[in-house]
């Protein structure tokens, strides 16, 4: 038997992207008549039979040793496995997934790659109905990862790379009657693994949709449709550029150009026609080669709804391909937006508008089926992301599948569509060597071919984190003649531009000044002194990594206030842990390093802003609020006057209704709901409430929710909030205990004693368990940056409170502490005073010496029982937060367990936080416990973990109940910041030497 494909090493030859495939397009679908292709999607079409599904496979560690007959279909499979496509090969049984972040998974120089190269061969048969035979039979597949190729019956069609965009093989001349096999020999490691290189887990497989798709003879190959506005933004053009594959002369042919809006009425009053032949006059002459025919027409539309994230209307455009007796030979549908992309005066505008980019980077992941993300998952993506006000994705860092953007055009998003580029492990050496030319421009032809139909797409990305070269100017020049509509965006073309701060340079390769992790002094600088005519739009920032997102307050003011300075994309969406269960029958999410994967990063890739399950980490409602589409503001808070201001561009806010509420001490003493007035975007407008005055304490807390159902929230939802502190009365600090009675005989009898609290147990504390952003814990070789490797050089990580000395006098207790670290100690001093009703006075006083300046936390741990689970506190709520991350909380009395307040990370590390806390119980189930008040405020931790425990545990399952609960009373923690990938926390968040007073009451209480 001959050689295959496969003994010639193709897989090792950036030139050589593909073999036979048929050349990019846009995604489109063959339907038999107009009126059926107005539905678009290829599960209405009868000419598209899926192929997902069962297949038989069979697995091998190389390419190399492939028997040569596992092509032939005598070859007897009935011992293979089976095997679910879409899905990937190492999610199911084979292989191993294999995480790493910038280093490649192996030490071969591009574009060698290991002899061990796990191979999948995919097998299966299918049969075509009759009236398919007398047409084109197209194979495609929307990915594979990361080379493969294809044979029919036997023979051999061809190859392809490119992971993530859609491939095409016509394979009419391969078929026979009856019975067809098709087989897919996949391979793992390629010279395209090289500039895949993508923070994110290595995978293999058939992981996207499969199916064959059948045209006639003379077809609408392809369609680009740009649906633009006036330079008034009032009325539209809709420009059609048409490709055909004519299999012979076709005179007196028409292309037949109906538009339809969203409630299924014609625009034109008769469908707008042009020649399919195309002629001189539109810029496309008649083509020597009648299966590239080409043709185009401008269409004018009078005042067409816009397309916007707020407000994504969709037109339905279909174009029918007529015969010169009128008879439709193809029909095909697609979606159009109309909007501009534009881009002046240092700002991105849409329509107009210079909007805000609340964005996010979103990488494919399933916990379970890794890269294969099912239509439902996508859905649950966005639909959150459109409930905590999300208005931006960058696909990174690839082109999605088709179905991603279908969604992103109908839920309303902006979209940055991303290159399957990334060679950080080759960083500015690939993308200027000319024998990977071919695979950059490839990867952009078909990404923009595929995508170019898609309203919500602003820009294309020429990939990430690869340097800039000749390579990626090849990609830009392409894309900006081929689609003058869009914006062309590269961090790597701006990164030394930030860097060095010099303006104007590769203005050819990006539209925009698009860095990474940029601190907001930085960011505020370049726009206030840089001449660049270019939009900052940070492409990542707010490193969402464990317990995260500090600073983002300060992030969100800079771009409120700073023109040119337009948003960015938050680092990033999921976490992308794989479920595992441990011997136990516990559940936990892995991470690099965990299927014995070498080399890893660890948990690096755990850093996102929900869970794998889509549960949203605390940090994602400091961006809801931060993010919201409107601004509150009094004008007159005692006479219930405030000021409206609509964030929004191009809806008004008479789609909410507000409801507020007047509280004390947590109790609402007032309630109402009023009409949202129809506010203007970008407009002001005062409202008035009717609010009763109080001789007390209290807040208003407005909610502003949706009054009807949308696609992705129900009526009834809030979408923004805002709260006041009513200038009434200042705030009793005696009144907090008002809800409470007191019982002195309970716990404390005896100053001395304490009974079941002796003072010895109220240690100074230090230490936290290190967040990500601290340092990760994992890794050897801690950056120099990361405050962990300074906290670990002077022995705070092992820190002990020790008490030296007690004495009794006066009626008080003074207990001097020192927290003994490696080669300096923090000295604590507390003195207990008995107060009326039984309750004690702890007065606290640390003195931090300068060499041990910015400690995890200044405060003191208890050790309660541990059925005192139950909590209530006065202060900032309901979501875990700290100094840098406490916009999206608010003041109230709010009633947990300790169980639910403890917030599971990945990795475990510091969690559970509540800040500007006035009072906090913790009870048992017969409300029997301890009260903690706090003059000045505290803030406070409750755990069943130690933070020793936490920091020696590597992932969730291992942590252990322990035989207390322990109170966390801090006078402070440092801030959260993003120094994971990023800025650390701003100094203001960063607790310094010097002498800090706390001082707290403890009570012990019995509930009404």
């Amino acid at each position: 038997m001959k050689k295959t494909i496969l003994d010639k090493k193709i897989w090792q030859s950036p030139e050589c992207v593909s073999l036979n495939r048929l050349p990019a397009r846009a995604n489109l679908f063959n339907f038999s008549n107009e009126e059926s292709a107005r539905k678009i999607g290829k599960e209405f079409s009868p000419w598209v039979k899926k192929l997902n599904g069962t297949w038989k496979f069979h697995y091998t560690t190389s390419p190399e040793k492939l028997e040569n007959d596992c092509v032939d279909p005598k070859t007897d499979d009935n011992n293979w496995d089976n095997i679910v496509v879409p899905g990937c090969f190492n999610m199911q049984g084979y292989d191993k997934p294999h995480y790493t972040n910038v280093q490649m998974p192996w030490d071969n120089l591009p574009p060698n790659v290991p002899e061990e190269n796990p191979t999948g061969v995919y097998r299966r048969s299918f049969e075509l109905d009759a009236d398919w035979k007398e047409r084109k039979t197209i194979l495609h597949f929307d990915g594979v990862e990361s080379v493969f190729w294809v044979y029919v019956n036997g023979q051999e069609v061809g190859y392809a790379k490119d992971t993530r965009t859609s491939t095409e093989f016509d394979i009419s001349s391969f078929l026979q009657d009856g019975e067809n096999q098709l087989t897919v020999i996949v391979v793992k490691w390629s010279d395209a693994s090289f500039i895949e290189d993508q923070d994110h887990w290595w995978m293999a497989g058939i992981y996207r949709d499969v199916y064959l798709r059948s045209t006639p003879e003379n077809s609408i190959s392809d369609l680009f449709a740009t649906a633009s506005l006036d330079d008034e933004y009032e009325n539209g053009k809709l420009n059609l550029k048409f490709h055909s594959n004519f299999k012979d002369s076709t005179e007196d042919w028409k292309y037949n150009c109906q538009l339809y809006d969203a409630n299924g009425n014609t625009v034109f009053d008769t469908p707008v026609e042009t020649d399919a032949k195309g002629d001189t006059e539109t810029g496309y002459p008649i083509s020597k080669d009648p299966r590239r025919n080409r043709a185009n027409i401008t269409i004018d539309v009078s005042a067409p709804q816009q397309w916007s994230a707020e407000s994504p209307y969709l037109y339905t455009l279909t174009v029918s391909l007529v015969d010169s007796s009128g008879k439709v030979i193809d029909a095909t549908g697609i979606k159009v937006g109309f909007r501009n992309i534009e881009i002046k005066n240092r700002e991105l505008l849409i329509n107009g508008q210079a909007v805000l980019i609340n964005g996010v980077n979103r990488h494919d992941h399933d916990d379970t089926h890794g890269k294969t993300i099912s239509i439902e998952l996508m859905k649950k993506d966005l639909n959150l992301m459109k409930q905590f006000n999300f208005n931006a994705i960058r696909t990174a860092h690839y082109p999605n599948a088709p179905e991603f953007y279908d969604l992103c055009d109908e839920y309303g998003f902006y979209v940055i569509d991303e290159a399957n580029i990334e060679h950080h492990a080759f960083y500015n050496d690939l993308c200027s060597n000319p024998q990977w030319a071919n695979s950059f421009l490839d990867r952009a032809v078909g990404m923009v071919e595929r995508d170019k139909n898609h309203p919500c797409i602003y820009a294309w990305s020429l990939g990430n984190e690869s340097g800039c070269g000749e390579n990626h100017a090849a990609m830009a020049g392409w894309i900006r003649f081929f689609d003058s509509s869009r914006t062309v965006h590269y961090e790597g073309a701006s990164r030394c531009v930030t860097h060095s701060k010099t303006d104007n340079l590769h203005m050819a390769v990006t539209d925009y000044i698009a860095p990474m992790y940029t601190p907001v002094d930085d960011c505020i600088d370049w726009v206030q002194n840089q001449k660049d005519p270019r939009p900052f739009i940070l492409c990542e920032y707010s490193h969402a990594m464990g317990n995260s997102n500090g600073n983002l307050k300060e992030y969100f003011e800079a771009f409120e206030k700073h023109s040119g300075l337009q948003g960015g994309f938050i680092w990033e969406w999921i976490d992308h842990g794989i479920k595992q269960v441990d011997e136990n029958g516990t559940e936990y999410w892995a991470y690099g390093g965990d299927f014995g994967d070498e080399p890893h990063d660890s948990n690096f890739c755990a850093d996102g802003l929900v869970w794998p399950n889509r549960t949203p980490h605390p940090a994602m409602f400091e961006y809801k609020k931060l993010a919201q589409p409107l601004k509150v503001s009094d004008s007159d808070t005692a006479q219930g006057r405030f000021e409206i201001f609509n964030k929004n561009y191009f809806v008004d806010l008479s789609y909410l209704e507000i409801v507020w509420e007047l509280k004390v001490n947590g109790e609402i003493i007032q309630t109402g709901t009023m009409p949202m007035p129809a506010v203007a975007p970008r407009q002001k407008q005062e409202i008035k409430l009717d609010i009763n005055r109080v001789n007390k304490s209290c807040y208003l807390r407005f909610s502003f929710r949706r009054t009807k159902d949308t696609l992705w929230s129900k009526a009834g939802e809030e979408i923004a909030w805002e709260q006041f502190k009513m200038p009434f009365k200042a705030i009793n600090k005696a009144s907090i205990q008002e809800p409470f009675e007191l019982n002195p005989a309970s716990i404390f009898e005896n100053i001395l004693e304490l009974n079941n609290l002796p003072a010895s147990t109220i240690a100074a504390s230090i230490w936290r368990a290190p967040i990500d952003n601290d340092g990760i814990k994992n890794w050897t070789g801690e950056h120099s940056r990361h405050v962990l490797t300074k906290w670990r050089k002077k022995g705070i990580d092992k820190s002990k409170a020790i008490v030296v000395s007690s004495k009794f006098k006066d009626g008080r207790l003074t207990v001097n502490q020192i927290v003994k670290c490696k080669e300096s100690s923090v000295n604590h001093t507390q003195i207990y005073s008995a107060l009326p009703g039984g309750a004690i006075l702890v007065e606290n006083t640390f003195n931090i010496p300068e060499d041990l300046s910015d400690l995890p936390r200044i405060g003191v741990v208890l050790d309660l029982p541990k059925n005192f689970d139950q909590v209530e506190y006065f202060g900032l709520g309901p979501y875990e937060n700290y100094i840098d991350r406490k916009a999206g909380v608010w003041f109230d009395h709010f009633k947990d367990t300790v169980d639910k307040m403890y917030t599971p990370y990945i990795l475990p590390q510091e969690n559970g936080s509540r800040c500007q806390v006035s009072w906090v119980t913790l009870r048992d189930a017969d409300s029997n416990g301890i009260m903690i008040i706090a003059p000045d405020t505290m803030q406070f931790t409750v755990s069943r973990f130690s933070a020793q425990q936490m920091y020696a545990a590597k992932h969730t399952n291992e942590l252990k109940a322990e035989d207390c609960i322990y109170l966390y009373l801090d006078y402070a923690q440092r801030g959260l910041g993003t120094c994971s990938c990023g800025p650390d926390t701003m100094d203001k968040y960063k607790l310094t030497s010097g002498t800090f007073h706390f001082n707290f009451i403890m009570q012990a209480c019995t509930l009404f």
